[in-house]
This record gives structure tokens, sequence and C-alpha cells, in this order.
């Protein structure tokens, strides 16, 4: 079963990617106390136009060559970070729980509980009340801080940051993931290269 394309020229051939992924990752656990999660149907959808959005981002963007390596990695944090219940690859927001906003003080300036995450939250970009919530972490590798929300801004040409949602929406959190990933922006730097 060829996982590449090369008749379409597209990098992954969808339908026979999702028929592997599936027979290797039926289920998914994070940890011990986890519940087994079955790869359900909107899962596997998900994982679908995830590929798809990838294949068309390397057709579009020359300067960034695939490495199945890179590709598996990214593939591997979508699926931890974009995980919401029994389903997979979700480009949303992170979650709260039942903590709410407050869950994401630990990201602001002035709400959060001691003085170096005040500190870290300034550092990062967040400087006025409410930042932690206003810009968490979104899409699929969870694009968190303002900072980052303005380097997102500056290479799409989008305005991430007064539309901070926009990046959990696939079109752009897929670029957002592969750009973040191969030019060290979740990582301070360190390139993915620094974790294969």
């Amino acid at each position: 079963m060829a996982l590449f394309n090369f008749v379409s020229l597209d990098l992954i051939d969808v339908e026979s990617f999702l028929t592997k992924y599936e027979s290797e990752h039926k289920n998914f656990k994070a940890n011990e106390k986890d519940v087994v999660s079955d790869f359900n149907q909107k899962s596997k959808d998900s994982l679908r136009r995830l590929i798809k959005r990838i294949n068309l981002f390397y057709k579009e963007h020359e300067e960034f060559k695939p490495n199945i390596y890179y590709v598996s990695y990214m593939l591997a944090t979508a699926r931890w970070e974009a995980t919401w219940g029994r389903d997979f690859f979700c480009a949303l927001e992170e979650r709260s729980g039942s903590l709410g906003k407050a869950y994401f003080n630990k990201y602001d300036p002035v709400l959060a509980s001691n003085e170096s995450l005040k500190k870290r939250a300034k550092d990062n970009g967040n400087t006025e009340e409410g930042d932690g919530y206003k810009y968490r972490g979104r899409g699929l590798v969870h694009l968190t801080w303002e900072n980052n929300y303005k380097k997102a801004s500056d290479y799409f040409g989008i305005d991430f940051v007064d539309q901070p949602d926009k990046a959990a929406e696939l079109d752009y959190a897929v670029p957002i993931m592969i750009w973040g990933m191969m030019k060290g922006i979740f990582t301070g730097g360190k390139l993915v290269k620094v974790y294969l």
C-alpha cells in the first residue's frame, strides 16, 4: 500500500494513509487513567481534512520541504493537542473543562497566581487583563501567547491578533502547525528536528 501518491502529486495518498492509520491506531490512551478512545468516524473525517490540508500546504509553500519524520511528529502532536473527549484532530481552542475562564489565568499578566507566571505572560506579549483567555491555545498545536499570534499574523498576512479564533480554523491551523514547528515558534526557537 503506497502512502505517497506520485500520480496526483499529493504528498500523502489520503485514503491509503487513513486505512493504514486506522489499522495501526484503532484507539488512543493518553495515560493510565484515561479511558481508551476508539478512532471514530468523526476523528477519521477530521484526519482526512487535515491530511488534505497538509497536501495543499506543501503544494503552495515550496520553501517548506516535506519530511516524513517531521510530518509524523506533527500528526502525533496534533492528535495529542487537538483531542476533545473522544474526538481526535479537532482544530479547536484549548478547553478548560470545569474551571472555565479561570483556567487561563496562568497565561494572564494580571490574574496569574504568582509573579513568575505574570512575568512569563508579559514576556510573551500578554500585557492586559484578559489576554490569558484571549490568546489561549487554538488550532492543532495550540498557538498561544499574543507574541505568537503576532508572528503568525505577520507571516500569513491574517490578523490573528484581533481575530484569534481564526487560528482554530483548519485552513489556518494546518499552516500554523507546519510553519510553527518548522520555525521553532512553539519551542522557543528549537526546530522540530531537535526532537527527532
